[in-house]
């Protein structure tokens, strides 16, 4: 008897393992990183917004986000942190206050006081700041230089 249960805990777990973590799964990502500039200087603080372009490629794909750090650089997430973003294209909003208002992502007006770039940057559709992320790349750099 002692060996019936040892074999059916065996099957058994032969049979759940493999099952667990079969759940849905995110898309693939493509790590984005890189450096916002103002004038020639790297702004400091603030977030980058890649808002998938509508009606192009896939329409499963998502915003993907990342912090710009004091140096200016930045790491964009999806699903994870700095995971990057879904390949496709992107229309790009560039916020320099500490907080990103994600419904500037679309076309209402941004409720920024402290910031020195121009408003338009915070909406993407009106930054006129594009990226694409191509499918398969191993790491894109997508540097922002802002006149």
């Amino acid at each position: 008897m002692y060996w019936i249960r040892v074999g059916l805990s065996v099957l058994l777990a032969g049979i759940v393992l493999p099952q667990a973590g079969c759940g849905p799964s995110n898309p693939a990502t493509v790590p984005v990183h890189g450096r916002v500039t103002w004038q020639g200087k790297p702004i400091s603080q603030g977030t980058v917004a890649f808002m998938p372009v509508e009606g192009h490629d896939d329409q499963r794909r998502r915003v993907a986000a990342g912090r710009i750090e004091s140096d200016g650089s930045y790491r964009l997430s999806t699903f994870g942190q700095f995971d990057g973003a879904m390949p496709g294209s992107y229309q790009v909003a560039i916020s320099d206050t500490g907080e990103f208002p994600f419904e500037a992502l679309e076309t209402q007006k941004p409720q920024t006081t402290d910031s020195v770039l121009p408003a338009r940057y915070a909406i993407a559709h009106t930054s006129g700041l594009t990226a694409d992320v191509p499918e398969g790349a191993g790491s894109v750099e997508l540097d922002f230089a802002l006149p």
